[in-house]
């Protein structure tokens, strides 16, 4: 029989891929449920850094066969490069729950040089498939034409 127990339903990880720095705020939802015979009852929640957060209802109780939704948040800015973050939902007598974000965060920069790699000059940068010269008028000839892949 299980007593004094919460479960993630569905991912506990969950990767958020490549993300930009700026704006790049991420919420994920988690839900917990308790498959046991007893009511379980929550404690605080605690995060690996100050980027992320956890919201969820403290100290609430989960009845048997009942679901709670736990929302962790991140924030991306000041980081850069790979990240893993946590949270960690107390319950019950010393129990946890950890869920965890992970992914890459780039800066507008690096995004930028990621997306469009070529670099023609210091106001233009090409992707590596195809450039696209905008709007055309019918009988116009372009200027310049690039494709990699003969389109």
């Amino acid at each position: 029989m299980i007593t004094d127990t919460l479960i993630v339903v569905g991912l506990a990880t969950i990767s958020l891929g490549t993300i930009q720095q700026k704006g790049g705020v991420q919420e994920q939802h988690f839900l917990l449920t308790n498959p046991g015979s007893e009511m379980v009852t929550l404690g605080r929640g605690y995060t690996s850094c100050s980027c992320t957060t956890l919201n969820f209802q403290e100290y609430a109780t989960v009845a048997p066969g009942d679901t709670i939704n736990v929302t962790m948040r991140f924030d991306p800015q000041g980081k850069t490069g790979e990240f893993r973050e946590t949270g960690i939902v107390v319950y019950g007598n010393n129990k946890y729950v950890q869920l965890t974000l992970t992914g890459e965060c780039l800066t507008n920069e690096e995004m930028l040089m990621r997306v469009f790699p070529i670099r023609v000059g210091d106001n233009l940068r090409l992707d590596t498939d195809h450039f696209d010269l905008g709007e055309m008028r019918v009988g116009e000839t372009p200027l310049f034409c690039y494709s990699s892949k003969g389109r």
